[in-house]
């Protein structure tokens, strides 16, 4: 609801690594829901990020508990590089507000911008020892705040805020888009496609094999006809990518090619002409 009410086209995909797919435009988000977050697995973490990566999508995990304590509002927590948030951390997230707090090891924390905090310690001509004393610190804390080289905790990093009367602690959006590919082994079907001049990823907890993609082209790959398609479908049509089943044969009306006319072909127009036609495009 609160996705279709910030005008988010969506399609609800319920699989191992992903629940949920919205876009607006140009921000897209890949959405797991999960009551307790870590019950998300490191390999469905990185089919999440890889497929993010792919889509240029955020990937955020929507939770209530870990195993030893409740989520709290207004804090980022983190499950295997992706960020975690409650419902309604994510509800205000998509208004614009995005948290401060920072669960790490244990504990809540900020992250300060430290020049911004030495210019107005100086301009207020707080001296580091003056501002260390308030707020019961060393001052060689605060020259590592300065330099961002330690994280503060959050009540330190408030007190801070309010002796100084100004922000200081740096706000985490929740959508950040994956830009680095996770390396992984390579198919024969993939190398195929990189001949082609394409990119590849490769899934193996998705109901699809491979995306293979160029500037200008997508295709969701999967390497088997299957039962029930649908879900496949629903998937490459909201992202507008082309869909091709790598099969010896297949049900009508499916977009199969063989793996010997995929040997046959010879370059990458020749495979999306060949997909046009059997997609009846």
């Amino acid at each position: 609801k609160a996705l279709e009410e910030y005008g988010f086209d969506i399609l609800v995909y319920l699989q191992s690594s992903l629940d949920i797919a919205a876009q607006k435009k140009a921000l897209v988000l890949l959405i797991k829901v999960l009551e307790n977050i870590d019950g998300f697995r490191k390999e469905q973490a990185e089919e999440l990020r890889k497929l993010s990566y792919a889509f240029k999508a955020s990937p955020v995990i929507i939770g209530e508990t870990t195993k030893t304590m409740k989520l709290e509002k207004g804090v980022m927590y983190n499950r295997y590089d992706i960020p975690a948030i409650t419902l309604e951390t994510f509800k205000e997230a998509l208004e614009g507000v995005y948290p401060e707090k920072v669960f790490s090891k244990g504990r809540i924390i900020a992250e300060v911008a430290g020049e911004e905090l030495q210019k107005l310690r100086e301009k207020r001509n707080v001296s580091v020892e003056e501002l260390a004393s308030q707020v019961n610190l060393t001052k060689e804390s605060i020259y590592l705040y300065e330099k961002e080289k330690m994280r503060v905790k959050y009540d330190i990093a408030k007190r801070i805020e309010e002796l100084l009367n100004a922000e200081i602690i740096k706000k985490h959006g929740p959508f950040e888009i994956v830009k680095e590919k996770i390396s992984e082994p390579h198919s024969s079907l993939a190398d195929k496609l990189i001949l082609f001049d394409f990119e590849v990823t490769s899934f193996k907890k998705l109901n699809f094999d491979l995306i293979a993609q160029d500037p200008r082209h997508r295709v969701v790959i999967k390497e088997h006809t299957v039962r029930n398609p649908e879900k496949i479908f629903d998937f490459s049509d909201f992202f507008e990518a082309f869909l091709a089943f790598i099969a010896d044969e297949g049900k009508k009306k499916l977009p199969v090619i063989s793996p010997e006319e995929l040997k046959e072909l010879g370059s990458k127009r020749d495979f999306l002409r060949l997909i046009r036609e059997r997609s009846n495009l």
